[in-house]
This record gives C-alpha cells, structure tokens and sequence, in this order.
C-alpha cells in the first residue's frame, strides 16, 4: 500500500537515493577507510537509516518500512560493541558484513 500523495513517499526518486542509496555506498566502501572509523559510521548510518525507514512508515504506513526499519535499528546495536574493546579492529563478522 502506497502513499495517496505521490510525493509523501520517500522510497521514491531522487529522496529515496539521498536517503538510502548514499548511506549504503558508504557502507560498502567503509572498509577502505580504515577499521577505526567502521565504529563511527557503522552505527551512525544504520541508525540515520532505521529512523528514515521508520519516518516513511509513519507517512505511508507501508508494512515494509516498519520491518525494514526496525530491521536496521536492530543490525545497528551489535555496530556498537567493537568500539567497547581496547581493540580498534572490528570483529572478522562486522567485516564480513560490510563486504556482503
């Protein structure tokens, strides 16, 4: 189920690239960076993610922004522990996952 106003819909167009698609490359590209910085921007995109899924759910009432939503807040909360450790390498799975 869609938006009734076309525009209302973030997961549409040139929004739905700044919103999702810009947060993702980054994600992707992360581990180039550097395993030092993965503890900052991990944990920030997915959050900025979750929130905007969870923001367009509430405008569209799309089942599929409240799941993926939830989705990313939930994959955010393991991002945070690696900056716990005396360790500044992300655990072998985190860096698993940014390359998936």
């Amino acid at each position: 189920m869609g938006c009734t106003p076309v525009g209302a819909d973030w997961a549409r167009g040139v929004r739905a690239w700044l919103i999702w698609g810009i947060p993702v490359a980054i994600l992707v590209i992360s581990p180039t960076i550097g395993a030092r910085y993965l503890v900052i921007v991990w944990p920030t995109l997915l959050t900025f993610m979750g929130v905007a899924c969870l923001l367009n759910a509430r405008h569209c009432r799309r089942t599929h922004c409240y799941v993926t939503g939830l989705f990313f807040l939930l994959l955010e909360a393991p991002t945070n522990f690696p900056g716990l450790s005396a360790d500044p390498r992300p655990p072998p799975r985190l860096r698993a996952a940014s390359l998936a």
